[in-house]
């Protein structure tokens, strides 16, 4: 069953929005993608989205990684912790209330010549931090 454009945006509006984000290590810098929709257009950004009803957080990032980047990936997928943020736009609306909760993994890439981008990022290089805003709160204590 579809849901309306409305009913949608009224369900993201008033939920938390679960979600996987995905740090890929490269030669140990992280790889991440210039975002093209909010939230957080513009800013280099793990690769992430949401997890769909009766899909495991770890098949949801492998997904999210064969869309995002075109690789289909087969790597160990460590989960690190979580990440959770409030934004006030995301890729319906510019002025909304979104909640994100997100399962964090992170994983190894061999090789990244074969990555082509879909059309939520524009770009992608690799780094040697996590972004600042990231606010990573670990499983371990």
């Amino acid at each position: 069953m579809m849901l309306s454009d409305q009913l949608y945006q009224t369900i993201i509006d008033n939920s938390i929005n679960l979600c996987t984000d995905i740090f890929l290590y490269h030669k140990d810098k992280i790889l991440l993608v210039r975002r093209t929709q909010e939230p957080c257009k513009g800013l280099y950004w793990p690769v992430g989205g949401r997890i769909r009803k009766g899909e495991t957080a770890d098949g949801a990032a492998r997904r999210i990684i064969k869309q995002e980047l075109d690789v289909d990936y087969l790597g160990e997928l460590k989960p690190l912790g979580f990440y959770e943020d409030q934004y006030t736009a995301n890729s319906f609306s510019e002025n909304t209330h979104y909640h994100t909760l997100s399962i964090v993994f992170r994983g190894e890439i061999d090789d990244i010549s074969h990555i082509i981008l879909d059309e939520t990022s524009d770009d992608y290089q690799l780094f040697n931090k996590i972004p600042l805003m990231f606010k990573l709160q670990t499983f371990e204590k």
